[in-house]
């Protein structure tokens, strides 16, 4: 009898545990789509995610790599919590024929899946990082790569104390984590792609409007409606207008005598 008591105790005892990660979890996953929304850049947003995970997210470390094609290596950009001094000349590749792509970081990125370390000090891909990290007492990590148009461009690193802290529910809400910064990521990448074809469009523009205000004839152009709707500084001042824009939304008519026969004047020429 006494021994089921103490049976019931411990699973009550291990549901409310469960229940407090999960609600931290929960709480850490709203924190972190309010950085999405209100992040400006890739930068800001890793950072507030590293602050989440360990400021709600019952987490004891975390970092955030980007991929650094250049160097074939992942880069450590943002971390936050106990043991950040870890990622300090940490070296991770991502040529799979190096061996230091096999660990947890390097995995998720070549596989483009999460690696769930249940037993830090026990996983054989954590092996050539072990002696580095043993003082940290780490029971189980997680690699979640992040996305941007479909392909991995960081990996974000979680840290616990805890051995076999990740069951499947928990494991749901991280991959939802990793899913809405992959999102936020594609929004900053869909705004800068943006701003580069606004800003090409304005150059464009301004380089048209160079050329037809420096050539030697008169242009104008009208809408169906036969008012203005641009001309260069030639015309403009042919039609006794101060700028080009003052003759846009104009009809013939609308401009004095004076001005009309300029105006025709430098059509017949």
């Amino acid at each position: 009898m006494k021994s089921e008591i103490s049976a019931n105790q411990s699973d009550y005892k291990e549901m409310i545990e469960q229940n407090r990660k999960l609600n931290q979890l929960y709480t850490a996953i709203i924190k972190c789509n309010k950085s999405i929304i209100k992040s400006q850049n890739r930068e800001e947003l890793f950072d507030e995610i590293c602050k989440n995970a360990i400021n709600f997210g019952n987490m004891q470390m975390a970092w955030i790599g980007v991929v650094d094609h250049d160097k074939e290596e992942i880069v450590p950009v943002a971390y936050h919590g106990e043991g950040v001094e870890y990622i300090r000349d940490l070296k991770i590749s991502i040529d799979p024929s190096n061996d230091l792509s096999k660990g947890p970081t390097g995995q998720a990125y070549l596989e483009e899946k999460p690696y769930w370390c249940q037993n830090f000090l026990q996983d054989s891909a954590t092996l050539k990082w072990r002696k580095k990290s043993r003082k940290f007492e780490w029971g189980s990590s997680v690699a979640l790569p992040l996305k941007c148009c479909d392909e991995v461009v960081a990996v974000l690193n979680l840290y616990t104390k805890e051995v076999d802290n990740f069951n499947e529910e928990i494991k749901n809400l991280l991959i939802e984590v990793s899913e809405d910064i992959s999102y936020g990521l594609n929004t900053f990448k869909q705004k800068e792609m943006r701003e580069i074809a606004e800003s090409k469009l304005i150059s464009s523009n301004n380089l048209l409007k160079t050329i037809i205000n420096t050539i030697p004839i008169r242009i104008f152009w009208k809408n169906l409606n036969l008012e203005y709707e641009g001309c260069n500084l030639a015309f403009a001042q042919d039609a006794g207008e101060s700028s080009t824009d003052s003759l846009i939304g104009k009809k013939d008519d609308q401009l004095s005598m004076e001005k009309q026969c300029k105006t025709l004047l430098c059509l017949r020429q």
